[in-house]
């Protein structure tokens, strides 16, 4: 065996390890391989071969991604800034952002009554109010979206 097809050999190997563990967008494969020193030329090969297999596909895994976050109860500009961030991920390619906006409407309020509601029940008003409120902004909600979310709490009457 030629010498680039043990590298390209190894490289995929380790790509697929890293794939055995969870979900990875293209830019950490990439990354993964540069830092254990294959060359750019084995790189691409490995990123097509994975894709054309479709074990690395960037919409399934920014769409696992943003609902595994919304269902922590992160809010969806937190959200895209990591996959910013971290990922590099281009998120004006990303697709359904209304459905994710809506979903996590959905999904906030669920946990709300779960999490905070059930437990803060004998708290007065504004006490639990402020509880609230310091809670959705550790989790990325900007300060329109609580008074929305507020609005939709009052509006069923939790």
């Amino acid at each position: 065996m030629t010498k680039l097809k043990t590298e390209i050999e190894k490289a995929y190997n380790y790509a697929c390890l890293l794939l055995k563990f969870r979900d990875r967008c293209s830019n950490e494969i990439v990354n993964k391989l540069s830092q254990k020193g294959f060359s750019q030329k084995v790189i691409n090969f490995v990123i097509k071969k994975l894709t054309r297999l479709n074990f690395l596909n960037d919409e399934k895994f920014v769409d696992k991604y943003i609902i595994a976050q919304l269902n922590k109860g992160k809010s969806l500009f937190l959200i895209l800034s990591e996959l910013q961030q971290k990922f590099g991920i281009d998120i004006t390619k990303i697709k359904n952002i209304d459905v994710y906006k809506k979903m996590q409407n959905e999904i906030v309020l669920t946990l709300i009554r779960k999490k905070f509601l059930s437990k803060y029940h004998n708290l007065e008003d504004e006490k639990l109010k402020n509880k609230l409120y310091n809670y959705l902004l550790q989790k990325g909600f900007e300060d329109s979206q609580i008074q929305n979310i507020f609005s939709q709490l009052n509006s069923i009457n939790l």
